[in-house]
């Protein structure tokens, strides 16, 4: 790629030479039988980094048919910057932009057929150790390294953990010494938390706690953080003196590029046959005045190949990094790969 993009190309559709939806935290939560919540491992790499608190204020009113007399705690979490809030308590911040959930189930043991009949229930997805199970969107089969049981809800927004609570376990059996056998399998509820903003928050109720509890189900919240309002592409060309620059797109700008549908590789060819050449000379002469240093890049979005005709064979025909050919990459990305397929 040239040293100096503006004097060695004449148009855009030569290469010259924007974050991840949500930047990921995790945060996982052990509910003991007192109704309190200890913080059993964090990653704060989070913007600003992360709170939590927990309010032994009353409720208004009883919860969830608890007397007057009783004295509840609440926990509530913000994820933001550490320090004062801009929004004041945490009672007073953005709710939690949207939220995910599942209830799992792992063990190498694990007979799913068994925990089926004894939670009363269907999973969403199940396995036993040593099955083989096929992504939907490309069918490539992996082997399982355990067993698995895991029923999926659907999002809630704005988030909310007790809904998500109530929404698993209310279909699944009531007999707490069923639970109590299952300890072994690693009960957890895994939640997802997307961010809009750099400071929002949610509770979760003592009731809700006291059912995870009882069960012995860990809470796991997986942090996406706010992002910048750029996307990177990095330009990868064929050229003896290409410098695999990084640029920074709008998402209108990267979406005409990337497609949506985890679509995060193009070949420059491909993407001027489906906009016209004018357009894509609009959409990447802008991309071109964006460039940023590649130490200051907090993750790849989208792979954008130029002359890359003559290898066109080895780019997967899904257009996603998840399903290159197997030969092309290492054990540990196989591994990893297969996980987000």
């Amino acid at each position: 790629m040239p040293a100096d993009p503006e004097k060695s190309h004449e148009g855009c559709l030569s290469s010259p030479c924007g974050s991840s939806k949500y930047r990921r935290e995790r945060l996982f939560l052990l509910a003991t039988r007192e109704d309190r919540t200890s913080v059993a491992g964090t990653n704060p790499t989070c913007r600003g980094g992360l709170t939590m608190s927990v309010d032994r204020g009353r409720p208004e009113g009883p919860a969830h048919g608890q007397s007057d007399a009783v004295d509840p705690m609440r926990t509530s979490l913000n994820f933001g910057k550490m320090g004062k809030s801009r929004r004041g308590k945490v009672g007073q911040m953005a709710k939690i932009s949207k939220t995910r959930a599942s209830l799992r189930f792992f063990g190498d043991d694990l007979n799913p057929g068994e925990l089926t009949a004894l939670l009363g229930a269907t999973p969403s997805t199940c396995a036993s150790k040593g099955d083989v199970i096929r992504s939907e969107t490309t069918s490539r089969g992996r082997i399982a390294q355990t067993g698995s049981w895991i029923v999926r809800v659907g999002r809630r927004e704005p988030g909310d953990l007790d809904a998500h609570v109530e929404e698993l376990l209310s279909p699944l059996s009531k007999d707490l010494s069923i639970w109590r056998g299952l300890g072994k399998y690693r009960p957890n509820l895994f939640v997802g938390l997307f961010l809009q903003e750099t400071n929002e928050g949610i509770e979760i109720s003592p009731h809700c706690l006291s059912s995870l509890a009882e069960r012995g189900i860990l809470l796991g919240l997986d942090i996406y953080c706010a992002r910048s309002e750029w996307r990177n592409i990095q330009i990868i060309d064929s050229a003896d003196n290409a410098t695999f620059s990084v640029f920074q797109a709008t998402d209108d700008e990267f979406y005409q590029i990337f497609p949506p549908g985890d679509h995060d590789m193009e070949i420059s060819e491909d993407f001027v046959q489906r906009v016209g050449e004018a357009h894509a000379n609009l959409v990447l002469n802008a991309i071109w005045q964006r460039p940023i240093l590649k130490r200051d890049v907090n993750g790849i979005h989208g792979t954008l190949y130029f002359n890359y005709q003559s290898r066109r064979q080895h780019m997967p025909t899904s257009k996603r990094e998840v399903d290159l050919n197997e030969s092309s990459i290492n054990a540990a990305q196989r591994m990893l790969f297969a996980k987000h397929q």
